[in-house]
């Protein structure tokens, strides 16, 4: 393992053949109301009495998310009427330049106490430098006439969250109502962590004592700014919801549905497939993860962690190049740097984190062993179906997402990319609105939110958070059902993942 020295570079391409909620909301709680009307609703299968589900490797037939535009939620303000295109541009894609620089509905900046800038999610130097230098001043001012640190300032609408890393600043100024501050504080917090994933606090700490206005910018690379556009909007807008989902649920790890036996076999071939210099193996499909192998039970990594990994490698793979790269685990060891081997083909990703910076060679060679071991009959077809659920066959949930509370993972149903802004959304308000608590012991529910929204078009959607101990689960339909229905159609759902935990989770 490096002793800390700054890495050389950024990634590296290889080209090779093909070989517990808080209301912290401006929107009111939501009583629960267990009414016995009948749903409007008729699932698509009726199951007998003893009969099991067919979990055969094919798409469900529930009916899909109706579309509309994430204007319609009444959450985007849009005095101007702009067209969803026109709106998304102005107000929340990045830009670089001034024109629409005090219309996004979200900033982060980075800079350090000295007030120099590092990174800003929009705008250009020259209005970068200036609202900096507002910054610095509004922190150090509130500082010294209060004795203690600046965390959080709201003025109307905005809400500006502060961490102070001395001798780095991280700021965010958000518009969007149904952010928190707890929710803002904990992207900064996976801000400052990407930092130090590719620098090191003792890098930082080092130049730093030595200049104190050092500029950080000299040690970045353009990969970097882009990983960090990336992180930005993931974390805000959901433009990659899975990663969206797993941020709001605090790093909380996505995995896939794949057979016991499936991955049995595929943790066996990462087993045996070592050298001395490799610490961890992961086999994942588009960013979730079906496998992961420490090698060494001394050493482990935290879901912080291996959310930044997969971030890094989701935004570099290529089948057309293996990616060779360093990478500090600020959680693992802050003071030294792992080395990401990473081997993308049309079935799989292949990640493999390696001590010695040296070791490329060794490393590709198991990571071709491994692709040539693999129980390639039927893993092709369950991958491409993981995404699909069939007990959605037999409710009216459009959409659903369960956590494993012990081993802080995930899983969700496919969906397509058009909502991602508005599942975003409501999933948002959902974790972060303030849940009920159910005394119904035979049900095993602790806490339940039944949230109801009506979209300027007309459209109804309905949302339920349950969770207990064990659980947090939550869901989306597309009709106004009533709370007792959604918790009924939940809990068919939520048996149905735990008679196949095997099939859902790593151990």
């Amino acid at each position: 393992m490096s002793n800390g020295k700054r890495r050389q570079g950024s990634i590296t391409s290889i080209f090779t053949p093909i070989a517990e909620p808080t209301t912290a909301l401006s929107v009111p709680n939501i009583e629960p109301i267990i009414t016995t009307s009948e749903s409007i609703y008729a699932p698509s299968i009726i199951l007998q009495p003893g009969e099991e589900l067919d979990d055969s490797e094919q798409e469900p037939d529930s009916e899909p998310l109706e579309q509309f535009s994430f204007l319609d939620l009444n959450v985007f303000s849009n005095p101007d009427a702009l067209t969803e295109s026109d709106y998304y541009t102005r107000y929340i894609s990045i830009s670089k330049d001034d024109a629409f620089f005090h219309d996004k509905l979200k900033h982060f900046f980075i800079l350090s106490n000295a007030g120099k800038p590092i990174y800003s999610m929009n705008g250009s130097d020259d209005i970068i430098i200036g609202n900096m230098a507002v910054l610095t001043t509004i922190i150090s001012t509130f500082e010294e006439n209060m004795s203690q640190e600046l965390n959080c300032i709201n003025i109307g609408d905005m809400n500006m969250i502060v961490l102070n890393k001395s001798p780095i600043l991280l700021v965010s100024i958000s518009k969007l109502s149904y952010e928190t501050t707890q929710q803002i504080s904990y992207q900064l917090n996976m801000i400052y962590s990407y930092l130090l994933s590719v620098i090191s606090q003792p890098i930082i700490t080092r130049n730093f004592h030595n200049k104190l206005n050092y500029d950080l910018r000299r040690i970045l690379t353009p990969t970097d700014f882009e990983n960090l556009d990336w992180l930005c909007m993931n974390m805000t807008f959901g433009i990659q919801f899975e990663n969206y989902i797993s941020h709001l649920l605090n790093s909380c790890l996505q995995n896939l549905r794949l057979s016991y036996t499936t991955r049995q076999k595929l943790n066996k071939v990462l087993v045996n497939e070592t050298n001395s210099d490799l610490l961890f193996s992961i086999l994942s499909f588009h960013g979730k993860i079906i496998s992961f192998i420490k090698h060494y039970n001394n050493h482990t990594l935290t879901n912080q962690d291996l959310s930044l990994l997969f971030s890094m490698v989701n935004t570099s793979q290529s089948l057309d190049k293996d990616l060779w790269f360093p990478i500090c685990m600020p959680n693992f060891n802050p003071n030294g740097f792992l080395y990401v081997y990473v081997k993308t083909t049309n079935l799989l990703t292949v990640i493999l984190l390696s001590s010695n910076k040296n070791s490329f060679y060794q490393i590709q060679n198991i990571a071709l062993t491994i692709l040539d071991k693999l129980p390639t009959k039927k893993l092709p077809n369950q991958l491409k179906y993981s995404g699909y659920f069939p007990i959605l066959k037999q409710v009216p949930i459009f959409h659903f997402i369960y956590k494993h509370k012990q081993l802080d993972q995930f899983i969700m149903n496919k969906t397509t990319e058009e909502n991602n802004l508005s599942l975003s959304y409501f999933y948002n308000v959902l974790y972060h609105t303030q849940a009920s608590k159910m005394n119904k012991k035979n049900l095993n529910i602790k806490k339940f939110t039944y949230c109801n929204w009506k979209l300027n078009n007309g459209i109804s959607i309905t949302g339920l958070m349950l969770s207990n101990d064990k659980y947090e689960f939550y869901c989306l339909c597309n009709y106004q059902i009533n709370s007792k229905q959604m918790i009924q159609y939940s809990l068919t759902v939520i048996k149905w993942c735990q008679s196949n935990h095997n099939r859902l989770f790593i151990k």
